[in-house]
C-alpha cells in the first residue's frame, strides 16, 4: 500500500497519493506529519491507518475525501490544520485524543453527516459535551456537528 504515497525526501511527510482512487491506506511509521492537502480529493478512501509517529495533521489534508465514515486520531497528533476534514461528507464522528492541543478554524467545516465529536477527558485544550466541541472553559463552541441529534 505505502507504494502509493508520495513522500518527502527524508520519509517524514506524506505529500500526496499517487492515485486520487485509493481507497485504503497504510502511512509507513516514519512519517511525522500528514502534509497540506496529501490527501485532498480522494474521494474513495474509506480506510486510512494513521501511526502513532504522525504528530500533525496539515491543511486541507483530508479535504474532500467524501467516503470516508470514521477516522481514528493516534495520541501523538497535536495539530490538526485548517479545512483538514471539510468535505468529508461521510464523516460520521471522530475522536479528538488529549494529545491534540490545537484544531485549526473550519478544521470540520461541510462534514454534512457529522453526529458527534468526542474529546478524551485528560484533553488540556477542549471538551465535547453532548458531542459538541467546546474549548476547556466552554467560552466557545469550537463546532457544533451538522447532523448532531439536536439539529432540527
Amino acid at each position: 500500500m505505502n507504494d502509493i504515497l508520495i513522500l518527502s525526501d527524508d520519509k517524514t511527510t506524506v505529500l500526496s497519493v499517487e492515485d486520487n482512487d485509493v481507497e485504503s491506506v497504510v502511512i509507513p511509521d516514519s512519517v511525522t506529519k500528514i502534509g497540506n492537502g496529501a490527501f485532498s480529493r480522494c474521494s474513495h478512501l474509506k480506510n486510512i491507518d494513521i501511526p502513532e509517529s504522525v504528530t500533525e495533521i496539515g491543511d486541507k489534508a483530508f479535504s474532500g475525501c467524501s467516503s470516508l465514515k470514521s477516522i481514528d486520531i493516534p495520541n501523538s497528533v497535536t495539530k490538526i490544520g485548517v479545512w483538514a476534514f471539510s468535505e468529508c461528507s461521510s464523516l460520521e464522528s471522530i475522536d479528538i485524543p488529549e494529545s491534540v492541543t490545537e484544531i485549526v478554524e473550519l478544521a470540520f467545516s461541510g462534514c454534512g453527516s457529522l453526529e458527534s465529536i468526542k474529546v478524551s477527558k485528560n484533553n488540556y485544550v477542549y471538551k465535547s459535551v453532548e458531542g459538541i466541541l467546546y474549548d476547556k472553559k466552554m467560552t466557545s463552541i469550537i463546532r457544533f456537528p451538522m447532523k448532531h441529534k439536536n439539529v432540527a
